[in-house]
C-alpha cells in the first residue's frame, strides 16, 4: 500500500502526426494547475509530464496553431482562449476530443480514464493512448 501523496505519475505525450500539435491540460476540482498547461509538440517528438498522486483533470490536443504579429497565440482547432501556448486554467473550446483522468491516491483504489467526445470530435488526431503502470486507456 502506498501512502497518500507519496507518488507521482508521469505521462508521455508522443506526436506521431506529420505536423506539430499543441497538447493542453486542465486540472479539475479547483486544485492548482500542473507545471505546464500547454506546450508545443513537433512531429515525431515526445514530452513527459509528471502529475501528482490523486490528480484529476483532462488532456486534449490543439492543432493549426499560430502566433499573430501582435503576439496573440491561437489555434483553429480546440483552442483554450488564453491567447498563449499555456492555457493557464482555461478549458477547451469545442470541438475537442478529451482524455479525462482521475488517479487514485493509493494502490487499493481504482484509476479512471475516459475518452470524451461530448465537446466534439477532432478526427485529425487519430487516437489517444494513455498509459502508466496502473492505468491503460486506449481509443
Amino acid at each position: 500500500m502506498r501512502a497518500k501523496g507519496a507518488y507521482s505519475v508521469t505521462f508521455t505525450f508522443k506526436n506521431n502526426c506529420p505536423f506539430t500539435v499543441w497538447p493542453a491540460t486542465l486540472t479539475g476540482g479547483s486544485k492548482p494547475q500542473l507545471s505546464t498547461t500547454g506546450f508545443e509538440l513537433p512531429s515525431k517528438s515526445s514530452f513527459s509530464l509528471t502529475v501528482p498522486d490523486g490528480w484529476s483533470g483532462r488532456f486534449w490536443g490543439r492543432s493549426q496553431c499560430f502566433k499573430e504579429p501582435t503576439g496573440k497565440f491561437t489555434c483553429e482547432v480546440a483552442d483554450c482562449g488564453s491567447e498563449q501556448i499555456s492555457c493557464n486554467g482555461e478549458g477547451e473550446i469545442p470541438p475537442a476530443s478529451l482524455v479525462e483522468l482521475t488517479l487514485s491516491s493509493n494502490t487499493n483504489d481504482q484509476d479512471f480514464c475516459d475518452i470524451s467526445l461530448v465537446d466534439g470530435i477532432d478526427t485529425r488526431r487519430g487516437y489517444w493512448r494513455v498509459q502508466h503502470h496502473y492505468l491503460p486507456c486506449q481509443c
